[in-house]
């Protein structure tokens, strides 16, 4: 039996890289724009101050998940991604009390 020395058995590193932004939110629209360069049918709107919905809508493969505040004013990053991804429908992950309609309605004027 012929063993490989172990210069040729060691296997190569595999590149690394990160998706990130200054916040959390920035980092949504970084992955958004790795994911979906050419644009994307949906977008998906989580609550930023807290995980569940953006985890459950993880699996979903129309659009990205973008991050907001659950009402307020619309994150100007979030806006301009949105612009760019020309979705035909924005939806929120999550009942009024993770996104109001408020921002919803915001979020899909075009």
């Amino acid at each position: 039996m012929v063993l490989p020395d172990a210069a040729a058995a060691a296997p190569e590193a595999r590149a690394t890289g990160r998706l990130a932004g200054a916040d959390r939110i920035a980092t949504a629209v970084a992955v958004s724009r790795h994911a979906f360069p050419e644009g994307a049918r949906e977008v998906y709107l989580a609550r930023a101050d807290g995980t569940a919905d953006a985890l459950a809508g993880a699996g979903l493969a129309a659009g990205p998940v973008l991050l907001v505040p659950p009402c307020g004013s619309l994150p100007g990053a979030v806006r301009e991604e949105i612009t760019r991804l020309a979705p035909d429908r924005v939806l929120a992950l999550g009942g009024p009390a993770a996104v109001c309609d408020a921002l919803l309605a915001e979020a899909a004027a075009p």
